[in-house]
C-alpha cells in the first residue's frame, strides 16, 4: 500500500521538515508546472558556500516528517540528473534513531576526468571500482568513530548516459536487516545486506561544491517522491499478501517529452500512385535501415552503375523485398499481414502472395482497422492519445505515418520509439536524441535479436 507521496504540484511542503534556510532564504522553490510525465517540480537550491569542515553545507535539505519503521519498502523518486559540475544533488534516507544511511543516488555531474571512488583514510568503506565518474549509490551502517559500508560508483559510460539533464526514476527495495537493492530506471545496481537499522526518513539535498564563488551553482529538480510498504505477512496483525507495486518508470511518452520531435526528411518514392510505393507501404529510409544487406547492395550499384542510392533501394524493394515478404515501412510488413489475416491469405491463394497482401491492405485492410505490422495498431494508437479520439482507422494510420512517428508517439503495445531510444545511449549517439525512424529500423534489423527492450 502507498504510505507516502508527494508530487510537488504546489508550494505546500507540509510533508517535509528541516528545510534548510539561511540569510538568503529558503533553499527551494516549487514550480507547479507540467512537462510530460514530470508534474510540478521542486527546485532545491544551495544556500551556503562549500566548506569541508562546516556541516551547514548540508543545510539545503528537505527531510520527510514521517518515519518509516521496520518492514519491506520501495523508496522511489523521479529526479533530474544534471550534467553540470559544481553541486552534489542527492536522494537518500537516514535513520532518525541511531545510524543507518541509504544513498539512493548522488550526482556530482559529468567529470572531465574521474576522481577517487574510495573513501577517506581511516574509513572502512568497500567500493566496486577505484574511479568516481560523478554518479554513485551507497550504504553506510556507521559514521563515528569510523564510517563503515559500501559505495557503488557507476562506470564512466553508465554515468555519462544517465547524466543527460533528463528526469530518471531511482529507487531501492529495502527490507529491514535483510537486504537493500538499488535501481536506476528499473535496472538493478548495487545489492547489499544492511548491518544496522533504524526508522528511516527521506532526504533531498543539494550542496555547493564549487568551493570558491557563490551563488547557486545549479538546481536539483525533483518531480516526485513515493514510498510503498509491503503488507504484513499472513498470520501477523493486519496480515495480507499484496506486495508493493513496482515503482513508476519513464514510459514512451515520458521519454518523448524529454527527447522532443524528430525533423524527419521523407524521401518521395518514384510513383506514389503505385500501391507498392505508397508511403504507408514503402519508406526508402526505413527499408535501407531495417535490412542490413540492402545498404551495401545499393552502394555497390551506385559505385558500378551510378545513379541515386535511394533509387536503387526502391528497385531492391520492388524486385526482391516484396517477393521475399519484407517490411517496406514501419506500418506495413506483408509477411506479418498474411500471417495474421488467414482470410486474406486464402483469398489471394496463399500466405506468400505478398503483392496481394499489399493490394488488400491498400483497398480494404487499412479502412477495416487491420494491423499491417508489429509497430502500428490503429486501435491502440487511438486509445493511447486523447487528441486522436474519434478518428477512423485509415486516418490514424496516416497520422502516425506523417506526424506520430516524428513526434515519437507509440503506435503499438509492442514498441515505443521514444522509450527505445531513451533506454539506449548508444542508439541516441548513433541516430540523435530523437531519431525515432532510425530506431524503428534498428529494432527490426538488430534490436529484437539482441533482446533489447522496446517497452517498459
Amino acid at each position: 500500500m502507498s504510505t507516502f507521496f508527494d508530487d510537488f504540484r504546489d508550494t505546500n511542503m507540509s510533508n517535509w521538515d528541516n528545510v534548510g534556510t539561511s540569510s538568503r532564504g529558503r533553499c527551494f522553490t516549487a514550480e507547479p508546472t507540467w512537462k510530460g510525465a514530470d508534474v510540478g517540480r521542486v527546485l532545491i537550491k544551495p544556500t551556503v558556500k562549500w566548506s569541508s569542515t562546516d556541516p551547514s553545507k548540508w543545510n539545503c535539505r528537505m527531510t520527510s516528517k514521517q518515519d518509516f519503521p521496520s518492514g519491506t519498502y520501495i523508496f522511489a523518486a523521479r529526479v533530474k540528473l544534471h550534467s553540470d559540475e559544481g553541486h552534489l544533488s542527492s536522494f537518500w534516507l537516514n535513520a532518525s534513531i541511531g545510524y543507518n544511511e541509504i544513498d539512493v543516488i548522488e550526482n556530482a555531474g559529468k567529470k572531465a576526468s574521474p576522481s577517487s571512488c574510495e573513501g577517506k583514510a581511516g574509513e572502512s568503506v568497500a567500493v566496486n571500482r577505484t574511479n568516481f565518474n560523478g554518479l554513485n549509490s551507497a550504504y553506510y551502517s556507521t559514521d563515528k568513530p569510523q564510517r563503515t559500508g559500501y559505495k557503488y560508483c557507476f562506470a564512466a559510460a553508465e554515468a555519462a548516459s544517465a547524466q543527460d539533464n533528463g528526469f530518471h526514476t531511482v529507487h531501492v527495495k529495502y527490507t529491514t536487516g535483510q537486504s537493500v537493492q538499488y535501481f536506476l530506471d528499473g535496472v538493478p545496481g548495487l545489492s547489499y545486506v544492511p548491518t544496522s537499522d533504524g526508522p528511516l526518513r527521506l532526504v533531498l539535498t543539494n550542496i555547493d561544491q564549487q568551493k570558491t564563488a557563490f551563488p547557486n551553482p545549479g538546481d536539483f529538480a525533483v518531480s516526485w517522491v513515493q514510498v510503498w510498504k509491503q503488507n504484513p505477512a499472513p498470520g501477523s496483525p493486519g496480515g495480507g499478501t499484496t506486495p508493493p507495486p513496482p515503482p513508476p518508470v519513464c514510459d514512451n511518452d515520458c521519454w518523448r517529452a524529454q527527447l522532443g520531435s524528430e525533423p524527419y526528411n521523407y524521401i518521395l518514392n518514384s510513383n506514389m500512385s503505385d500501391p507498392r510505393l505508397a508511403r504507408i507501404i514503402f519508406d526508402r529510409k526505413f527499408y535501407a535501415m531495417a535490412y542490413p544487406d540492402v545498404r551495401p547492395w545499393a552502394e555497390g550499384k551506385v559505385a558500378t552503375q551510378g545513379g541515386n542510392f535511394y533509387d536503387h533501394v526502391q528497385w531492391h524493394w520492388l524486385n526482391y523485398g516484396i517477393p521475399w515478404g519484407r517490411a517496406g515501412s514501419a506500418t506495413f510488413d506483408p509477411s506479418y499481414y498474411m500471417a495474421n489475416n488467414g482470410d486474406v491469405a486464402a483469398a489471394y491463394g496463399g500466405a506468400t502472395n505478398f503483392t496481394g497482401a499489399i493490394s488488400h491492405f491498400i483497398s480494404y485492410g487499412r479502412f477495416e482497422g487491420r494491423r499491417g505490422s508489429t509497430l502500428f495498431d490503429a486501435g491502440y494508437y487511438r486509445s493511447r492519445y486523447g487528441d486522436l479520439a474519434g478518428m477512423e482507422a485509415w486516418a490514424l494510420l496516416d497520422h502516425f505515418t506523417n506526424y506520430g512517428m516524428s513526434e515519437g508517439r507509440q503506435g503499438s503495445a509492442e514498441f515505443g520509439p521514444a522509450f527505445y531510444l531513451g533506454q539506449y545511449a548508444d542508439l541516441r549517439n548513433a541516430y540523435g536524441p530523437n531519431g525515432y525512424h532510425a530506431g524503428m529500423g534498428h529494432w527490426y534489423a538488430n534490436g529484437r535479436a539482441e533482446g533489447r527492450r522496446a517497452v517498459p
